[in-house]
């Protein structure tokens, strides 16, 4: 019917959809307040939210990984990729919703890929590295989580440093389309070669947070983390 920067409404038959732009913070006291009936939970506030009937969670075809700089000796990126805390990671951000992750598909065994004494030797090989600032670009949405990947890796003195630009990144890379390999074709590299290059280094798959008002009904999200209006009433 009508759209702005800060505020769309749409229409089908008897039904009248508004969807408004606003802060996460903001969208929550919305929705406690009733005035909006679906808001995103913020990061950080999922588990805080459990029991609440209204909290809907799904684990997506969305992965957060950090895409290493090729001309980075392939020692450091090994070390990189070994020492990533994904269990800190998965504990702050998809709040144990969603499952680390040490490849780029959901439907392989990795778990070979990482143990405590794989974790162990990579840690014990950091002091012979050469001294490398890692710069590390993120989106501002994305800060925080790439924060908390690099000061774990600082803590074992490497040198990541986030900010707006740099030859590696910090992204979360969201499927197109519900199939295992959509991840594998949004970075244009196979699990197997990135993990035989040590280019990408995996953290974990991204778990969707909504608050959803009992007054739904027909509300859906599929594996995308896509929410399906077409039946809501």
């Amino acid at each position: 019917m009508r759209g702005s920067r800060s505020e769309i409404v749409a229409r089908r038959g008897p039904t009248t959809l508004v969807f408004r732009r606003l802060a996460p913070q903001a969208a929550v006291l919305a929705f406690r307040a009733g005035r909006v009936d679906e808001a995103p939970v913020p990061l950080g506030d999922i588990r805080a939210l459990r029991g609440d009937p209204a909290l809907h969670v799904r684990s997506t075809l969305a992965l957060d990984v950090v895409v290493l700089d090729p001309r980075l000796p392939v020692e450091v990126r090994r070390v990189y990729w070994q020492t990533a805390d994904r269990a800190d990671y998965q504990a702050l951000v998809p709040e144990y919703l969603a499952k680390p992750a040490l490849g780029l598909r959901p439907d392989r065994d990795t778990s070979g890929r990482s143990s405590p004494k794989l974790y162990r030797e990579a840690k014990a090989a950091v002091g012979g590295l050469p001294k490398l600032a890692v710069r590390i670009a993120a989106a501002p949405a994305l800060r925080d989580q790439a924060e908390l990947v690099a000061s774990n890796w600082l803590e074992l003195g490497l040198g990541p440093i986030v900010g707006a630009t740099g030859s590696s990144r910090f992204v979360r890379i969201q499927a197109e389309y519900p199939r295992p390999d959509a991840v594998e074709r949004e970075l244009g590299l196979t699990d197997a070669r990135a993990y035989a290059q040590w280019r990408v280094v995996p953290l974990a798959w991204v778990a969707d947070a909504r608050l959803v008002s009992p007054r739904l009904r027909g509300w859906a999200e599929d594996a995308l983390g896509v929410p399906d209006y077409t039946r809501v009433r």
